[in-house]
């Protein structure tokens, strides 16, 4: 929980340095700071995402397996 918690907050600040610096630049150029900010957000959320899912995935396995081998499937 305390990962994906200094996960989310490492994406949040970066997305918000991105948006303080193009406005203090008035725009000028200053985009691709935002749409560095934005895809380092995305890449951060999706492998959070991707690594709760396979620990997920992996407990079911474990959880399927465990069944299998108690009632001999």
């Amino acid at each position: 929980m305390a990962r994906t918690v200094s996960a989310f907050a490492l994406a949040a600040s970066a997305a918000v340095i991105g948006i303080i610096w193009a406005i203090n630049g008035g725009l000028d150029g200053d985009i691709a700071a935002v749409a560095a900010a934005s895809v380092l957000s995305s890449a951060t959320l999706v492998a959070v995402t991707l690594r709760h899912r396979l620990r997920r995935w992996q407990l079911e396995a474990d959880r399927v397996a465990a069944l299998v081998c108690r009632n001999g499937l």
